[in-house]
């Protein structure tokens, strides 16, 4: 995996004051369908035979179809000490799979890496990405609704004074502890995405040979002074995990 520089443009008004600034980032990620490469957790469905090519699906006939799926590890987004809550996705598929063959691409998104919201479609572009056969684009926006219980915890654990409170990651340790279903509940923002491609009632040979994911993002850099006047790590990855 690879990222983007950040990007900041900050002015500093006083050392006493938050740092105003916009954070910019993204990830690119290719899974390649080879023995010995591909991430622990990707999976697809038992139709789908590894070969030296891809991922190989053989025609079982005319009188016969399956449904075929590959769905990825999870994908980190943003900084360990903020995640988004708007972000674009892109998911670009390479191989064989036949002119005009039926295939959709979804993502879902979730907080700890472990619980997760529905799937959101994705939508096919008409001019795939230069040398892959299918790429799929989404633009995930929540809305203040998703975070207003996330907002009043976060009040909550200011009170407790954390030694930097703009560290977000802290918080959701926090909450984890005191509120220990909450984010199985609740998807305030976006730390995490799997992606998954489905092609049901596939009759026809293909093959996959690789997928490529591309993420990017901004959010706020408004952030608080650290108590202890330690410099905190803003250039990590999203981490936090149940």
């Amino acid at each position: 995996m690879r990222s983007y520089g950040l990007c900041m443009v900050a002015v500093l008004v006083c050392m006493a004051l938050p740092a105003r600034a916009q954070y910019f980032g993204g990830d690119e990620l290719e899974i390649v369908f080879v023995k010995g490469k591909i991430p622990a957790k990707t999976a697809w469905s038992d139709s789908l035979r590894l070969t030296d090519a891809g991922l190989h699906f053989s025609s079982p006939g005319r009188s016969a179809s399956a449904d075929l799926w590959v769905q990825t590890d999870r994908v980190p987004v943003g900084l360990a000490w903020r995640p988004p809550t708007a972000a674009g996705f892109t998911l670009s598929v390479k191989g064989e799979m036949g002119e005009g063959a039926l295939a959709s691409a979804y993502l879902r998104y979730g907080c700890d890496g472990r619980h997760w919201s529905t799937w959101y479609r994705m939508i096919p572009q008409e001019k795939p990405a230069e040398g892959f056969a299918r790429t799929y684009k989404h633009d995930l926006v929540l809305p203040l609704a998703s975070s207003a219980r996330y907002g009043e915890l976060m009040r909550e654990w200011w009170k407790t004074k954390p030694d930097w409170g703009s560290d977000e990651h802290a918080l959701c340790l926090w909450i984890a502890r005191r509120y220990p279903s909450f984010f199985a509940e609740e998807f305030p923002f976006i730390g995490y995405v799997q992606f998954r491609l489905e092609m049901p009632g596939r009759s026809e040979e293909m093959t996959i040979a690789s997928l490529a994911v591309k993420t990017g993002w901004s959010v706020s850099g408004l952030t608080a002074i650290p108590q202890s006047g330690v410099t905190p790590d803003r250039g990590t990855k999203w981490h936090f995990e149940r």
